[in-house]
């Protein structure tokens, strides 16, 4: 949470107002909540969860979100919002608000930006799991493990409809950018 609000102070410095979108079917969204309470602190901005499960609360969210000025959106992981980050890019557009996500495809559809593990690492790992397992090791011996690889994907294209001007420090920092 940290980085991505870093990131988006960067790109956005007048942002006022941020936005993190959560499911509260998720049981991390309560920890999610916590982080940023503590974020917004040091990013001395306002902070505010808006809590949806489905499209129209997703909707309802975004226009939520783009209500006040200077304000930017924060996509939290979750499977829920996985699914629909053609409808998380679209919603982004058509409300002109400043958006970053967890997964590289929600860049990849039109959103501004991503940050957020290296899914093909993540999924590497599991792959390794499941020989280890199938070599005939036990599940409760192996050792639990977290991707360390992570990404940062920026679209070039949504950073201009949106009126904005990269600072060449982001650009550097991004893994890929979409022009």
């Amino acid at each position: 949470m940290p980085k991505r609000i870093g990131l988006l102070r960067e790109v956005v410095p007048s942002i006022a107002n941020i936005y993190v979108l959560a499911n509260p079917s998720n049981p991390n969204a309560q920890s999610a909540v916590n982080e940023l309470q503590t974020v917004s602190r040091s990013f001395n901005v306002r902070t505010e969860v808006i809590l949806a499960r489905n499209d129209d609360e997703i909707q309802a969210a975004f226009k939520q979100a783009s209500s006040k000025p200077d304000s930017a959106l924060v996509v939290g992981n979750n499977p829920t919002f996985s699914i629909r980050r053609s409808l998380l890019a679209s919603l982004a557009a058509s409300h002109r608000l400043p958006v970053i996500a967890y997964e590289r495809e929600f860049a990849i559809n039109g959103g501004l930006m991503s940050y957020g593990t290296k899914s093909d690492s993540a999924w590497e790992m599991a792959g390794g799991y499941v020989a280890r397992i199938l070599k005939g090791e036990q599940p409760r011996d192996l050792p639990v493990v977290q991707v360390a690889v992570f990404e940062f994907v920026l679209n070039l294209k949504t950073a201009k409809a949106l009126g904005l001007t990269v600072p060449a420090t982001v650009l550097a920092l991004a893994d890929e950018v979409i022009e």
